[in-house]
């Protein structure tokens, strides 16, 4: 899967959380996700998804 995103827009912590579970269900047994953002303060998760 290949996704380019503005992921820091999605501002509702609980919609970001949502998006996350579903990009992780979606990926293939093994699959990671990478993201890059300069807006790290604004954009730290678990790996559960949750907001750290």
């Amino acid at each position: 899967m290949f996704l380019i995103l503005a992921a820091h827009e999605i501002r509702d912590d609980a919609e970001r959380v949502q998006f996350f579970r579903e990009v992780k269900r979606l990926l293939a047994p093994g699959g990671r996700i990478l993201t890059h953002t300069p807006f790290l303060n604004h954009f730290i998760l678990q790996s559960d998804g949750t907001p750290a």
